[in-house]
Order: C-alpha cells, then sequence, then structure tokens
C-alpha cells in the first residue's frame, strides 16, 4: 500500500515539474490570433477595419522594454489599438512594477490611437486609491493621448458613417471569488445609455461572463479578457479555472454568439495570482471586420 502512495506521489510531481516546466517557457512567448467578423449592419466605409486587441498583460515584459511585443505590433500595423483591461496589476504602483504597462502603452501612443477599456484591476484600483495604488497616478503617468472608456462611448466616422466603441467599467462585486453576481442590459444601459440600433457597436467588457447581458443590451462585437484562457487549457476540455476560481468556465477562450452578437475571448498576456499557463501561450489579438 505504501509503495502504491509513494507511486502516485511521483506521478503527481513528476506531472507538476511537467506543468511547470512548460509554463516557464510559454510564459516567454506569444503568438497572433487573427479573427474575421462579418456583418451586414457594419457601413461599407469600414469594411476591412483592422484593430489588435490587448488584455491582461499585468506587468509582463516580452524582451527589454518589451521591445519584442512593440515590434511585432508595428509589424501588424493596426489602424488601432483597443484595450480591454487590467494591463497593469492592483498593488503594485508603489513597487514600480506597472511602469511596465505605463512605459509600454506610452510607446504605443506615439504610434497608435488606444482605447482603454478598464479591467478589475484598474477598477480596484480606482475604487480603493491611496498611496500605494494611485490611479489618478496612474492615469496621469499615462499618455495623453490615450483614451480611457471608463463607462464611455467614443464614435469613429468614417465616409459619412459612424462606429461606436464603448468600454464598461464593472465593478469589484462583478469579479468575487465564488459568487457570480447578475447583469442585465438595463443595468448596462445606467452606464452606457441605450446602444443605436442603426450604428455597429463594439463593447469592450473585460468579464465574459455576462455574454447575454451584453447582447441584449445591442453589443455587435464584444472585446473581452479576464480569464486567461482557463489558465491550464487540456485538450477536448478547454479553460481548467478561472480567475473567481470557477472550475471549466464556460466562456474561457476564442469566438462565442448569442444572437447578432459574436464575442471575442483573448487568453490575454500575462499572469496574476495563478502565474501558471499550460497549453495556452499568451497571445495578440488582430480583428477585421468585414461587410457582407
Amino acid at each position: 500500500m505504501l509503495r502504491i502512495i509513494l507511486i502516485i506521489l511521483a506521478v503527481i510531481l513528476a506531472l507538476l515539474v511537467v506543468i511547470f516546466a512548460v509554463s516557464a517557457y510559454e510564459c516567454k512567448r506569444f503568438r497572433v490570433t487573427e479573427y474575421r467578423i462579418v456583418s451586414e449592419k457594419l457601413p461599407q466605409s469600414f469594411d476591412g477595419y483592422r484593430f489588435l486587441m490587448l488584455a491582461d498583460l499585468h506587468n509582463t515584459c516580452f524582451g527589454n522594454d518589451n521591445d519584442k511585443l512593440l515590434s511585432e505590433i508595428d509589424r501588424l500595423a493596426p489602424e488601432e489599438i483597443l484595450i480591454a483591461g487590467d494591463m497593469i496589476t492592483y498593488g503594485e504602483h508603489e513597487g514600480k512594477k506597472n511602469h511596465v504597462a505605463i512605459s509600454f502603452l506610452n510607446t504605443l501612443a506615439r504610434k497608435y490611437r488606444i482605447l482603454y477599456g478598464l479591467g478589475n484591476h484598474e477598477m480596484r484600483m480606482k475604487r480603493e486609491e491611496n498611496e500605494v495604488n494611485s490611479y489618478r497616478r496612474f492615469t496621469k503617468e499615462l499618455d495623453g493621448r490615450i483614451r480611457i472608456l471608463d463607462d464611455e462611448t467614443v464614435e469613429l466616422a468614417r465616409g459619412g458613417h459612424v462606429l461606436r466603441i464603448a468600454g464598461l467599467t464593472l465593478d469589484s462585486s462583478y469579479f468575487t471569488r465564488f459568487h457570480r453576481r447578475e447583469l442585465t442590459a438595463a443595468a448596462i444601459e445606467e452606464k452606457l445609455a441605450p446602444s443605436k440600433a442603426d450604428n455597429y457597436q463594439i463593447l469592450i467588457a473585460h468579464s465574459p461572463e455576462y455574454l447575454d447581458a451584453y447582447a441584449d443590451w445591442g453589443a455587435d462585437l464584444v472585446l473581452s479578457g479576464h480569464v486567461h484562457g482557463g489558465i491550464i487549457r487540456l485538450p477536448l476540455l478547454g479553460g481548467v479555472i478561472s480567475p473567481r476560481l470557477t472550475l471549466f468556465p464556460k466562456y474561457d477562450y476564442g469566438r462565442f454568439r448569442k444572437g447578432n452578437t459574436t464575442m471575442l475571448v483573448t487568453g490575454g498576456l500575462g499572469t496574476h495570482f495563478l502565474r501558471l499557463r499550460f497549453l495556452n501561450v499568451p497571445e495578440l489579438c488582430v480583428i477585421t471586420l468585414l461587410k457582407k
């Protein structure tokens, strides 16, 4: 019996060694995932509109001062960069770790227009602002050309048509571990006003858990992150665990649909809390909108 127990423990230890070795390798790399979104509603003047989605950097650095990441973004040459939250990590400002994300964003801002939707880490910093976690200091250090969409909407005009991009900020109660707070389209309307049915509507919403509410509100395309791809990904089963410590999250990674709404969930670029990735290489998402 003791021998069997020892064998089982040895197997578990070997698996853990493999997982952490693969994780250490994967966390130093990133990949590019391309999506093509086809819609009849998209104005003809925005046919071929191509942008980059970033999320969940959590102060990760690829190369020296993120030069590898910056070089790849320049190669991709997006028209715009949309951020789906958590580029920084709550609690790390005093230790100067957030300067990694701030420096990266400011370098990008010199070349690209950036629309920044907030995640739960930016929101916690804003809610619990103090000497250690200063949201005002963070925003002041960002390049002034970076547009933060804190329950705000911008309209992009082209060829006499408009495309709307909204950033939804959910407070910390929507990210509580072991408890899921409900979100309704009416609650979104209180923050962003009703969507306009005549305009193609992109919604930046950090948490992917509320696809039903996003669709009911009228989003045509939702950009989300937060789940880090499920942290550990298994063949056929997908992501194993979410930051809320729920197992096998429904919306873990990739493309999902609800009625006329498409949601893209990026696996993100960094790690937090469980500083681990397995079969889950960090990613940049390139999205092209096409007129059907």
